[in-house]
């Protein structure tokens, strides 16, 4: 009887759990349909009621969208619910294999240090493929900029440098007066070295706060006779050097924004792909926060000096008035948590299954949440900011924030979707 009790007793416990579940999903998608009808460039192509209403079978079957102005669907999370709902708030593309072409890397001529689909170690073909992917996503949001800036006269245009340039690649110095691009949170190089060797008439610099991540970035780049590349073992936090263009490419939790303010602080164009928002919370991950000590003690930066070292680019969720006016510290968090989806479910939303693509519609549908509070934050300071996607196949964490200074919308020729700078 004792044993039945206990049973019985669990059970409860674990439908009990469920409920709370339930209602905390309701609570969140209530929220985040609060929080997409508020936003400044909301203009919904159609009622938010039918998004939200869309049954599942309709996702699943990936329902058509009549105007023929917009870039037909592709991937698994482009569909009616999204295209209803967040989705109106992103660019895209207007011509994805023109996108493709903009962002083109000659793999097969790239040295193979400078390839990571070469250097990967883990993770396979497929990993490596996703690898190039996101180089080419990159590449395409700067070569277009630079069109569009040689199209305008624009004074930071090179006039002897292009997507196509046949200078040589290995043995071009870098000028002195050259744009610098720096590729926050580099890691090894993967992002930086691809893109230091298409454009060599660019200074890039690699910071990271793992010191042997960047003596394997300064290897790689030594082995494939790259002159435009330094590497610097820091904190984004506290870089203190020249930065025209700032790149992150799945710098965790609270470094993208560390990196997006480095580059307001500059008056920087920024290209960022965040991941791992779960993590927005204080401290961050034990094993990073060890590494930022790390970091500080060796650049002799202790006690009371810490908090000045880091005073200029203290981050604060959420980062827009837009979102701070609706929702509180806590709330975030609880949104960022549910934005950290990929994996820890262990559910992949791209399988073709109903179960599989609604598990993964919240999730998909906080992360947009966020990185929109992101680029709210960057338009509000007067950027011309863009959230879009990365190219198709790139990754599950696909979020690409994209922002000029100045108001400035150097992409509007080639991406369609809401304006690039919020009406005051």
């Amino acid at each position: 009887e004792a044993e039945a009790e206990r049973r019985e007793r669990r059970a409860h416990n674990r439908r009990q759990k469920r409920r709370k579940k339930v209602r905390n999903d309701e609570e969140l998608e209530e929220a985040l349909r609060n929080l997409l009808t508020s936003h400044p460039l909301w203009e919904p192509s159609r009622s938010i009621g039918d998004a939200n209403d869309a049954n599942d079978a309709n996702d699943a079957n990936d329902e058509e969208v009549s105007s023929s102005s917009v870039s037909p669907a592709r991937e698994w999370w482009d569909d009616a619910r999204w295209r209803g709902g967040w989705g109106v708030l992103y660019s895209r593309w207007r011509d994805p294999e023109r996108a493709k072409a903009l962002g083109f890397v000659d793999w097969d001529a790239c040295a193979p240090s400078v390839d990571p689909a070469g250097s990967n170690r883990k993770g396979g073909t497929a990993r490596g493929l996703r690898k190039r992917l996101q180089v080419e996503s990159f590449r395409a949001v700067l070569v277009a900029a630079k069109v569009a800036a040689k199209a305008a006269g624009g004074a930071r245009a090179d006039a002897d440098a292009d997507a196509n340039a046949t200078t040589d690649k290995k043995t071009h110095p870098p000028n002195s007066k050259a744009s610098v691009v720096v590729d926050f949170g580099c890691g090894t190089g993967n992002l930086l070295l691809p893109l230091a060797a298409a454009e060599p008439s660019m200074r890039f610099v690699g910071v990271d706060v793992n010191r042997r991540s960047v003596e394997l970035l300064a290897e790689r780049a030594a082995r494939a006779g790259l002159t435009n590349v330094d590497a610097v073992c820091g904190l984004a936090e506290t870089y203190g050097g020249a930065c025209d263009v700032a790149l992150a490419l799945h710098v965790c939790g609270a470094g993208t924004d560390a990196v997006l303010l480095q580059a307001q602080a500059r008056g920087a164009a920024f290209v960022v792909a965040p991941c791992c928002v779960g993590k927005l919370k204080d401290g961050g991950l034990k094993s990073i926060s060890a590494m930022k000590k790390e970091a500080m003690l060796r650049s002799g930066v202790t006690g009371a000096e810490k908090a000045d070292a880091i005073a200029p680019v203290r981050v604060i969720h959420p980062r827009s008035s837009w979102m701070r006016g609706r929702i509180q510290r806590p709330a975030y968090l609880g949104l960022a948590a549910a934005a950290d989806w990929s994996g820890h479910q262990g559910v992949d939303p791209a399988a073709e299954s109903i179960a599989a693509r609604a598990l993964g519609r919240v999730p998909r549908a906080a992360k947009a949440a966020v990185e929109l509070d992101r680029g709210a934050a960057a338009a509000e300071a007067g950027y011309g900011v863009r959230v879009m996607k990365l190219h198709e196949g790139a990754g599950l964490k696909n979020d690409l924030i994209v922002g000029f200074p100045n108001g400035a919308d150097p992409l509007r020729a080639f991406v369609e979707g809401p304006d690039a700078a919020f009406p005051l």
